[in-house]
């Protein structure tokens, strides 16, 4: 069964990614790198997006 993430938990993974860079972070969160991306995609087109004005790693 799929871990279901809080908010929280997203936005932490997520700023992780951005600090370390997603293969480092998903490493150390045991997660699939299309976790972060989809995250990450699906808050791009959020009005209260966590990255607004952010650079993200690639």
């Amino acid at each position: 069964m799929a871990k279901l993430y809080t908010k929280e938990e997203r936005i932490e993974d997520l700023k992780l990614a951005e600090e370390v860079g997603t293969a480092a972070a998903v490493q150390r969160l045991g997660i699939k790198e299309g976790t972060i991306y989809g995250w990450r995609a699906r808050d791009k087109t959020s009005p209260r997006s966590i990255l607004v004005g952010r650079k993200l790693s690639r």
